[in-house]
């Protein structure tokens, strides 16, 4: 089921690309592939994703547009230019799903099997996961390795040797290299190793007494509980100093698993640090059209909507009740979501992926949650209540999320507006007439050498932002006879500071004749804006008939 909901709709609108983002990895790789260079000369995402979607165009035999016969002919999904993104989608449909693995492997490990199959359940549905699945981005790839780096922090309180050390640490440097913010890997590493090392009985460790007999070590106390007080004080300064080790390995092992996967940070330092502070300047200031509310309602609503209400407060009950039954693993397996929420609330900057990170942690929570609510009620009411309350609240936690995944799978296998107006547009309008188009209407993310649409009538690309506050109506008495306008674009414009944009679109109204209009509502209604449709839609599911923007195209002049 969490793989089939993965790959449901995951070729959604190709061989449109209409993914703002999936560029940045996917015709990246197909760049690098036709340069026959490792350098992505772009740094505000690091690198690893993008040389796996190019070690994989390579042996798929993919050429660089450039190259290719086919180019413009082209139809199958494995071949340019609807390979390009349906193979990054697949990464991120079956990492998404190894993602669900992982985390049935983790929670039955630490907490249980229930736990870890209800785990499963819940991040297999989870619609906020789901929904980064059906994209060629680096969210869930970079969330998969996170979750194996938390796994193994977690097992370092049962078994602090080396192996998990390594392992938390490598794979934490392979998701920072993927995603930078996954960097915050580390907190539950440093927390599982002041944990274990604290623990009040270094056997418990699974260590032995490093110190041998007739070397100093004292005989047992006549209660037989271990270690005599020299020996018992040597064996934790070996201890001690064994663990520090420990944690130093597993940070080189992070650094060389960053470095493998984005090596021009050395390679290119100046370029690195460019992008790097561009992308960390970004975050400091809000998106153009974005809600404006604090940053913590915003991570709630995305939560509630994400996960489902059922889940998240299930998740809230779990954290509760392992901080009072397990408080060592509690705290390690709370220690990224309390650390990344407390890093992004001090941004600006949100989308809905930002939330993303932290969903397999909740999941784990609510799951722990359900197991010990029914555990706790059983000891109350009797053992037979148990199993009952168990399924109830799972299968309480898992229908609002489900109906989300439901809708959204059917929603992006609908035609998109853009793709309903492209057809229009080629049928009406003539192929002289000079066309200005903005950006998110019939011109997608393809290069030109792949003769989308747009590409077939003589189009510029329009931006509101470019027009003269002095006369905002000067660009409707020049060349082009239709204007394509999009809501992704309009719609971001109100108050003060969209006064010159929104006298455009007004003096647009007024001067041209709509001849066509194209909306993802019902009946090709307009519905309101949101920042998060730029992808697919993920608030408000049920309002929608098909994905994409409100298209209005006009005729200017008497001519048209």
């Amino acid at each position: 089921m969490a793989l089939g909901v993965r790959l449901w709709g995951v070729a959604w609108q190709l061989p449109w690309q209409f993914h703002p983002d999936e560029g940045h990895y996917t015709w990246k790789a197909l760049d690098m592939l036709g340069e026959d260079s490792l350098n992505p000369k772009y740094f505000r995402n690091p690198s690893l994703f993008t040389y796996l979607l190019l070690a994989q165009y390579r042996l798929l035999g993919f050429q660089a547009p450039s190259d290719d016969a086919e180019a413009a002919s082209s139809t199958s999904l494995l071949r340019p230019p609807s390979g390009v993104a349906f193979v990054g989608r697949l990464n991120s449909a079956l990492l998404g799903w190894a993602t669900v693995a992982a985390l049935a492997w983790i929670g039955w490990r630490t907490f249980g099997p229930w736990t870890g199959v209800l785990a499963a359940a819940f991040l297999g549905m989870a619609f906020i996961h789901v929904r980064d699945s059906h994209y060629a981005t680096n969210d869930v790839p970079a969330t998969f390795l996170l979750v194996l780096s938390v796994g193994a922090s977690l097992e370092l309180l049962r078994q602090p040797t080396l192996r998990p050390y390594l392992l938390a640490g490598l794979l934490g440097g392979l998701a920072t290299s993927t995603k930078y913010n996954a960097g915050l890997f580390v907190v539950p590493l440093v927390f599982a190793h002041l944990l274990a090392r604290s623990s009040p009985h270094p056997a418990k460790l699974g260590y032995v007494n490093p110190l041998p007999e007739g070397e100093g070590a004292e005989a047992p106390s006549p209660s037989g509980r271990g270690l005599g007080v020299r020996a018992a004080r040597k064996a934790r300064a070996i201890l001690g100093a064994r663990s520090i080790f420990f944690l130093a390995a597993a940070l080189a092992a992070a650094a060389l698993g960053y470095l493998f996967g984005t090596p021009y940070t050395l390679l290119t330092p100046d370029k690195f640090w460019a992008d790097f502070r561009t992308q960390m300047r970004l975050g400091g200031d809000g998106w153009e059209g974005q809600v404006a509310s604090p940053s913590a309602l915003l991570y709630l609503q995305t939560l509630w909507q994400g996960l489902g209400w059922a889940m998240f407060a299930l998740a809230l009950v779990g954290l509760i009740l392992l901080a009072r039954r397990r408080p060592r693993r509690a705290a390690v397996l709370a220690a990224f979501p309390i650390a990344y929420l407390l890093f992004m609330l001090q941004t600006e900057l949100f989308f809905v992926r930002f939330a993303l990170p932290v969903a397999p942690f909740l999941c784990l929570l609510a799951a722990a949650g359900v197991v010990l609510a029914a555990d706790w009620t059983g000891h109350i009411l009797g053992s037979r209540i148990a199993p009952a309350l168990g399924i109830s609240l799972a299968v309480a936690a898992l229908v609002q999320p489900t109906l989300n995944v439901a809708l959204h799978d059917r929603l992006v296998t609908r035609g998109d507006t853009r793709v309903l107006a492209a057809e229009w547009a080629l049928a009406n309008i003539p192929p002289d007439a000079k066309v200005a188009l903005e950006d998110y209407t019939i011109r997608d993310r393809r290069p030109r050498a792949y003769d989308g649409p747009a590409w077939q009538l003589d189009t510029d690309l329009f931006d509101v932002n470019d027009v003269r506050a002095a006369d905002p109506c000067a660009a409707l008495r020049g060349r082009y006879r239709y204007f394509i306008t999009s809501s992704f674009q309009s719609a971001r414009f109100a108050g003060e500071a969209g006064r010159r944009q929104a006298e455009f679109y007004a003096c647009l109204e007024r001067e041209g004749r709509l001849v066509a209009h194209f909306g993802p509502g019902e009946r090709g209604t307009p519905l309101p804006f949101d920042l998060e449709d730029l992808y697919t839609p993920f608030w408000n599911l049920g309002y929608y008939e098909r994905p994409g923007p409100t298209i209005r195209i006009y005729a200017i002049g008497p001519s048209s």
